[in-house]
């Protein structure tokens, strides 16, 4: 059996409900380690992770058999999943039920994991690059 080279890169962006300002310092790290993992757990690999309070970026070297779309309904799912449970405030945390998600050639990986890597400083200076940050509009 001959083998193959597969290297299919997305840059994925995806929003909090109504863009509320849900991914608190308290919780981005856990989820963003939980985002990681899901999307890790059937062999794509995670490039960079990056966001900002309502909305998140991930760069995502996917693998020749998974769909990117289940890839994220997993990964939102598990993320508010464990938000939820062991959170005590006030609202549930939920996601944006759209995203965006635009290939990505090699050539413009290194920009893309620089620009996820760094979303609070673009988005603190106004010099986010709007066509990284478009995802569906709320429903």
């Amino acid at each position: 059996m001959g083998h193959s080279k597969v290297e299919i890169y997305a840059h994925i962006v995806w929003g909090t409900w109504k863009r509320e300002a849900m991914i608190t310092e308290q919780w981005q790290n856990r989820i963003y380690g939980c985002v990681r993992v899901e999307m890790e757990r059937k062999g794509s690999q995670v490039v960079a992770i990056g966001g900002i309070a309502d909305h998140m970026h991930v760069i995502l070297r996917i693998h020749p058999k998974e769909a990117i779309a289940e890839a994220i309904r997993r990964a939102k799912g598990v993320a508010s999943h464990m938000v939820n449970e062991h959170n005590t405030g006030i609202h549930a945390f939920k996601w944006q039920p759209g995203y965006g998600a635009f290939s990505l050639s090699r050539t413009h990986l290194d920009q893309a994991e620089y620009y996820v890597r760094n979303q609070e400083r673009h988005h603190s200076r106004g010099d986010v690059w709007p066509t990284w940050e478009e995802m569906a509009e709320e429903d």
